[in-house]
């Protein structure tokens, strides 16, 4: 008998625990509710140890529990993906693996990577999503992300610069009584407004005090005022605060062109301040060959025609 665990068994770890619930995982994975619950404690008794806690209520994870599930289920994912790629003859394409945070990949990285893959049918791209900075044990080709460029041992290209200026929504703009364009704002006005609004912040929470700075009125905003203001993981949430009109932020051009067209956004001033850490494009240096040399050099080029 084998020391791991079947396919089977995993697979039902991960839908019971998605469902809390053996009789809709046996629902999804066409088993019965017997058979589900049978895998599992043939699975804990595998493992030993409890992954379940069963209630007459339904079911809940151990600590033990989540943290297998958390393991195993991206692997169950790559076999489910490279068994399908597989049957549809993605072995034939070169597998190109890069990673890149959430936001940056829905509102603007995607589409130049679609254009890429319709161009470039021969390579196979696998983009890993992140919520952090990557990180140096990832198992991929290239990473995106905000940086100060190339490092030893790692090259780069630069793809982005970022250029945050200051955003409101037409309804709070009109709750502060203010019915006039942004444009014809006078520096009083902008003031008044940043003062009596909550200033939306990411983690990098310095983007307000080098834009004051540089406009040349963070004298004017109290220091308590500044450092107040729901903060948020993405800067895609602080869009949708924005939008919504919960207060003042500052957000880079990449995220507003849609939701200014449509009226949904206000742009309260056009000086930018730029960041000192533009969106690059990184790779292990001697790894630019094959298929991730085709992307680096269609990326310079899209880049060179105003891509970005």
């Amino acid at each position: 008998m084998s020391d791991y665990p079947s396919y089977t068994a995993l697979k039902c770890l991960e839908v019971s625990a998605r469902l809390l619930s053996f009789t809709r995982a046996g629902r999804e994975l066409h088993l019965t509710q017997g058979a589900v619950s049978h895998h599992i404690s043939k699975l804990e008794a595998q493992l030993g140890v409890t992954l379940f806690e069963r209630h007459a209520g339904g079911l809940a994870l151990t600590a033990e529990g989540a943290w297998f599930v958390q393991q195993v289920t991206p692997a169950l994912h790559r076999i489910e993906a490279s068994t399908d790629g597989l049957r549809n003859g993605a072995h034939r394409q070169e597998l190109v693996r890069i990673s890149v945070q959430p936001t940056f990949a829905d509102y603007w990285l995607m589409p130049k990577l679609n254009r890429f893959s319709l161009d470039h049918p021969e390579i196979c791209l696998d983009i890993v999503v992140r919520s952090g900075d990557a990180d140096g044990n990832d198992d991929v080709d290239a990473w995106l992300e905000q940086s100060t460029g190339a490092a030893p041992g790692v090259d780069a290209l630069k793809i982005l610069d970022l250029i945050y200026k200051p955003y409101v929504s037409a309804g709070r703009l009109a709750s502060l009584g203010y019915s006039h364009t942004p444009s014809t704002m006078t520096p009083e006005s902008l003031v008044d407004i940043l003062r009596r609004s909550p200033l939306l912040k990411t983690t990098a929470t310095q983007v307000w005090e080098n834009w004051l700075r540089q406009k040349g009125i963070i004298s004017q905003i109290d220091p308590k005022h500044l450092g107040d203001g729901p903060r948020y993981a993405m800067v895609s949430l602080v869009l949708k605060a924005v939008m919504d009109g919960v207060g003042v932020a500052l957000l880079p051009g990449y995220l507003t062109t849609a939701p200014l067209s449509q009226g949904e956004l206000l742009c309260l001033d056009q000086e930018g301040w730029q960041s000192d850490r533009p969106y690059y494009m990184r790779w292990a240096s001697g790894r630019r060959e094959g298929g991730l040399a085709t992307l680096i050099d269609w990326m310079e080029q899209e880049m060179a025609s105003g891509g970005g």
